[in-house]
């Protein structure tokens, strides 16, 4: 938590929507509602996606007063879609976060979080993609969203896992033990619950009310200090609304050559989970 004057502002630093750390994230959140925050600034500016699961539990911890409203929707092809009901490619803001077993077994349900905001700023980069891009959208539908940083990527669609078993679920029949791979296609387009997203990305100061700030690689700061030029502006704009600034230098802009997070196999990668 960061003190600026009579302002409690959370900030948290989230570089994977990852399923295996939803209880870390809502245990973060609990030292928010404890802290009794007033604004709370997330930090996507390295974080590439994910589940849809994880980005829906932290539209939730953001909120809380939208409990059973359309969190996303999700478009898939004609033949699915005309398959099976509406219902399956809805996705409600969460109470819980829920996790089962291979055999369907619950193991844990745990009550989300909630801070009940009604603003919430983003830091974002070149480098926030799908399930970081999802969460912003989704939640500029309810709330007050702000944005510090530069154009994202702009990847929204997403995938489901397939396994080799009869249904193609990890709990099917005649699951092959036996290997190590499962296949991730993309099947799906991802939007907000007006039927919105941003293909091309999203544009702080553009298409999204906000700031349009990149790295200075001369002056990077250190990441959660106010040393860090993002977070600075991100928490002048919180006190004083403004999207200029005097401590506003010019610097040479940098053009990523290569980032080792697209050599891995989860590299802007956003799953759904099969309903």
């Amino acid at each position: 938590m960061i003190t600026d004057g009579t302002q409690k502002i959370g900030y948290l630093m989230y570089n994977q929507f990852a399923s295996s750390y939803d209880q870390d994230l809502n245990a973060a959140f609990s030292n928010f509602k404890a802290e009794a925050v007033n604004d709370l600034i997330i930090d996507l500016r390295y974080n590439g996606g994910g589940s849809t699961n994880s980005a829906g539990y932290l539209g939730s911890m953001v909120t809380g007063q939208f409990t059973g409203e359309v969190y996303s929707k999700e478009v898939w092809n004609n033949k699915v879609l005309s398959a099976f009901s509406s219902d399956n490619f809805t996705n409600n803001f969460p109470t819980k976060i829920t996790k089962t077993d291979a055999n369907d077994n619950i193991v844990v349900d745990e009550a989300i979080n909630s801070l009940n905001l009604s603003r919430v700023y983003f830091i974002v980069y070149g480098s926030s993609a799908s399930a970081s891009e999802l969460v912003i959208n989704a939640l500029d539908a309810y709330i007050d969203v702000k944005i510090v940083g530069t154009t994202t990527v702009g990847k929204q669609v997403g995938s489901i896992t397939l396994y080799d078993s009869d249904n193609l679920f990890r709990s099917g029949d005649n699951l092959n033990t036996e290997h190590t791979y499962a296949m991730q296609p993309l099947v799906l387009e991802i939007t907000n619950k007006d039927g919105k997203n941003y293909p091309n990305g999203i544009v702080p100061g553009t298409n999204f009310t906000g700031i349009n700030l990149g790295e200075d690689i001369g002056n990077l700061g250190v990441l959660g200090e106010r040393s860090d030029p993002l977070l600075d502006r991100t928490l002048e704009y919180i006190s004083t609304g403004a999207k200029s600034s005097a401590k506003t230098k010019d610097f040479i802009k940098t053009e990523e050559i290569f980032n080792s997070k697209l050599a891995t196999p989860a590299k802007n990668n956003m799953y759904s989970e099969l309903k």
